[in-house]
């Protein structure tokens, strides 16, 4: 695959008139890096092929901050809510990405860390695989693990660019006809917690290699099979072990696929200078060897002929998308990071992103455009896990510059850690209006829990109805609808109402009002559904009246949600210990922090600092046992700095606290 030189990774193009097969051969494939003074923080686990068939758990002293925990949620989709006609649920979706961890290139970190200016992917219901695409072997990030699986999405793990030596070793084959290597890449997605592997060969190999990874695959899938873990193959080799891209399977590279009526790879991934018949004929290929024709993947490299060229497109990608017949392949979007590195602030990548997906007018509902990409929701209908109650979200996208809790702000200072993003509205944006338009979108200056929040502004002279979530959330008697919100306004009313559509009338939406704001500051809700009993809810968002008259309004939305009764309040975890401390600089620890898991269902764990005043300081979020804090301050003169942790249920009860404590020696 062809990457783009950023700030952030350098990898050598290929399939492309820039491809320098000399750079990827003496490339540094594993990765070693040059380690800070702190080695307090927690590593992401890589390797090379000898590291890789030499794997064991405790090879990884970082393990257990490396481990996703967040099982693959199951996803649906309903058509009665699809946002556009053109939209068909074929073929599945991929993007190839790297996953930014830090702003140095060798610090592939574990689980989140104190800037804003991240990668912050959050378009989550219209992908089937997240692939990562960084330049060094095998990442294990937990925490793109835990949002992805959060939101239904597969993650598979780089083999990138490895010399033909390095190829050899990882394919080997011993005397009983097994593929050590298969065995272990298995075993290794299986302890880590991710689905699969994407396998980029750009350096050239032998006819003998090609043959040996033709076999490897082979066995992968069966083994893979049995537990769960898949392996993709670029078009990159022939079967001669070439670099040839062919843009298409056929009898060049098809054994990688599959051989003599057995499958090789799960998946094949097609280079990108492809036009309608190569794309019929892959398909055809497919489908005569009994195979889906949606487990081969069209590229669409979005860095050049994309976000580079404005939009327009050098090869025909809409090719994948017949009106007449079925789409041809899958899609599989390389370097969606592209809207970032080229956006100017943060806001304007959250736009550009938006664009991709839902089209240039940012609302999946209207994909008219003069440019030749339409977006992702032109093509593909959004799909959802919010699929059982308790539902809640805050709008938390995973990073900010502040931390609030239940509306107390908890911590004031630059973070991310996509790892406790939220589940995202489904359709960005789509406002229902005869009249003026509200604008929603997200904004970092307020929370009610986390970064983030959803605001909505502009004028209000006509009704406006913004649509948020698909969803399938039973009805019970005990089910209420939680809100939070703040007009910055007192005893006004906010003329903003919880609207719901019901599976069995999808195009009728009932409107609960808030009613009138008790203080500018966050206010809260609970709306009682009783009288729903029974009815499932298909979709949910908000309703403003346009009797309001209001040129100026705003308002910020900081939850929303359906629970049944109480919020559950978790069990604490217990034994909290400071694994490790180091004082970086004076009046400033950075903190290795264990604890065992609460035995209730916890969605993750909150991380603090007491502070002399009997307040809390946020220190960090994560869903795993495991935590690295960055920077804890001293406060004043204190010789002793009590950590505490809380368990946070899906419906935001609080446990306890484990706590402990450490002493300051500078």
């Amino acid at each position: 695959l062809r990457a783009a030189s950023t700030i952030y990774i350098l990898i050598a193009f290929a399939g492309c008139g820039g491809y320098d097969t000399k750079s990827v051969e003496t490339a540094n494939w594993v990765g070693e890096r040059t380690y800070p003074s702190n080695q307090t923080r927690p590593w992401s686990w890589e390797g090379s092929s000898q590291k890789i068939l030499n794997w064991t758990p405790e090879s990884d002293p970082d393990a257990d901050y490396n481990r996703g925990t967040v099982p693959l949620k199951a996803r649906f989709t309903n058509p009665a809510y699809w946002a556009n006609d053109n939209a068909r649920d074929e073929g599945r979706v991929a993007v190839t990405t790297p996953w930014y961890v830090s702003e140095d290139p060798n610090s592939f970190v574990s689980y989140g860390a104190d800037y804003f200016d991240m990668f912050t992917y959050t378009y989550w219901q219209y992908l089937d695989v997240f692939m990562v695409f960084n330049n060094w072997n095998s990442a294990m990030s937990a925490e793109l693990f835990d949002v992805a699986h959060r939101n239904g999405v597969e993650v598979y793990n780089l083999i990138m660019n490895p010399p033909a030596g390095e190829v050899e070793i990882l394919v080997q084959q011993d005397d009983q006809g097994r593929f050590p290597g298969a065995d272990k890449l298995i075993e290794i997605a299986e302890f880590y917690g991710f689905d699969g592997w994407f396998f980029n060969l750009e350096a050239p190999g032998t006819t003998a290699l090609a043959r040996q990874l033709r076999d490897f695959f082979i066995y992968f899938n069966k083994k893979g099979n049995a537990r769960n873990v898949r392996a993709m193959m670029y078009d990159s080799w022939t079967e001669a072990g070439d670099v040839d891209y062919q843009n298409e399977l056929n009898e060049r590279n098809d054994w990688y696929f599959h051989h003599e009526d057995r499958a090789a790879a799960h998946e094949y991934y097609l280079n990108y200078w492809y036009d309608q018949k190569r794309l019929a004929d892959s398909r055809d290929l497919a489908l005569s060897y009994g195979r889906d024709p949606y487990d081969v993947f069209a590229g669409f490299e979005t860095w050049f002929h994309y976000w580079k060229s404005g939009g327009d497109l050098k090869y025909p990608v809409w090719d994948i998308f017949p009106t007449d017949r079925p789409y041809l392949l899958s899609l599989a979007c390389f370097q969606m990071n592209g809207a970032r590195d080229v956006a100017s602030d943060n806001a304007d990548y959250y736009i550009r992103e938006g664009q991709f997906i839902s089209g240039m007018n940012n609302d999946p509902t209207n994909t008219s455009t003069g440019h030749e990409w339409q977006g992702l929701a032109h093509y593909y209908p959004a799909r959802s896990v919010i699929n059982s109650v308790p539902f809640v979200t805050n709008f938390n996208t995973g990073h900010g510059h502040l931390y609030a809790v239940d509306g107390d702000v908890r911590m004031r200072k630059d973070w991310y850690n996509r790892g406790i993003q939220d589940i995202l509205p489904t359709w960005r944006w789509i406002v229902v209006s005869e009249g003026s338009t509200l604008k929603p979108e997200f904004a970092w200056t307020d929370a009610f829990y986390g970064g983030s929040s959803l605001r909505v502004s502009g004028r209000l002279e006509s009704d406006n109805l913004i649509k948020l979530f698909m969803t399938h959330l039973p009805v019970t008697t005990e089910s209420s609808f939680v809100v939070a919100f703040k007009s910055g306004r007192t005893e006004e009313p906010t003329h903003m109402n919880v609207s719901l559509s019901f599976e069995d009338e999808p195009d009728e939406w009932v409107h609960l009002d808030v009613g009138s704001s008790d203080t500018p500051e966050w206010n809260t809700r609970r709306l009682d559904l009783s009288g729903f009993a029974g009815r499932t809810i298909g979709a949910f968002g908000l309703f403003f009246d346009g009797a309001a008259q209001d040129q100026s309004y705003e308002m910020k939305i900081g939850r929303m949600g359906v629970i049944d009764g109480a919020a559950n309040v978790p069990s604490p975890p217990t034994d909290l210990v400071v694994e490790n401390k180091v004082e970086d600089r004076t009046g400033v620890a950075s903190l290795r922090l264990k604890w065992t898991a609460s035995p209730s269902d916890v969605q993750y764990y909150n991380i603090y600092r007491r502070d002399a005043d009997g307040g809390l300081t946020y220190l960090g979020g994560t869903t795993l046992t495991a935590h690295f804090v960055p920077s804890c301050e001293r406060n004043g003169e204190e010789s002793t700095t009590t950590v505490a942790v809380e368990a946070v249920s899906y419906e935001f009860g609080y446990s306890s606290h484990a706590v402990a404590e450490f002493t300051w020696e500078n």
